[in-house]
């Protein structure tokens, strides 16, 4: 019966331990870590410190000290809202599907991958300017070229699927408030025309001047 309670101890001991080595490794990235999960990491402290204590350990232990001291830390980070907030989604997989045959209609022979986003950030702009949704303005009529039945891979062999998520993903980036996501297309860019083997950008209905693509882009070296 001693032997058997003493086994339980030292594994209970163990737990705790291992556990203390886990959430300092949490609480020290807690900038990456969400309301909720400080709060976990709060809960979890306080359940390692009432173990310790039940197997009759004193305050002053390490265990307990420790656990103590990541409660705090946890707590304080809750209080100073030293977390982060969990981004919105502003897209569906179907917009990233609509955007891949959407950029293939619109970009035939463009081989310049910053020129197929381009495409795709056009349609994101209008949406931002109030067109109406994504697939909306995609299937517009006498809008975009568009077919359902297009493909999603160009015809230089790029995965538009997978760059539709890209664009996407930086747009709802920058929708959650953040800056420099690799935008390629200035917000005011609502218009393009293309001659097979180049797209130019307008900012109005009418005028001869073209987007420079001066903004760094992250598709090209």
């Amino acid at each position: 019966m001693i032997k058997s309670k003493k086994k339980m101890n030292k594994r209970l001991i163990a737990l705790c331990l291992s556990t203390l080595i886990i959430v300092p490794m949490c609480v020290s990235a807690a900038t990456n870590k969400t309301h909720q999960e400080l709060t976990t990491i709060k809960q979890t402290a306080h359940e390692i410190a009432n173990k310790a204590r039940g197997l009759g350990l004193d305050n002053s232990h390490d265990i307990i000290v420790s656990a103590k001291k990541l409660w705090h830390e946890a707590d304080n980070r809750i209080k100073n809202k030293e977390y982060k907030t969990p981004m919105n989604t502003y897209y569906s997989n179907e917009d990233v599907t609509l955007l891949a045959k959407v950029a293939f209609c619109e970009a035939r022979g463009i081989k310049s991958k910053t020129q197929i986003a381009c495409v795709m950030w056009t349609i994101l702009n209008r949406h931002d300017a109030g067109y109406g949704s994504i697939k909306y303005i995609i299937t517009a009529p006498n809008q975009f070229s568009y077919y359902s039945s297009a493909r999603t891979v160009s015809d230089y062999g790029y995965d538009l699927k997978v760059l539709a998520k890209d664009v996407l993903e930086r747009w709802n980036q920058e929708k959650n408030g953040f800056t420099n996501v690799g935008r390629v297309l200035p917000k005011d860019y609502l218009w393009f025309t293309g001659n097979g083997s180049r797209n130019n950008f307008r900012n109005k209905f009418r005028t001869n001047q073209y987007w420079n693509y001066s903004l760094p882009s992250p598709y090209e070296n």
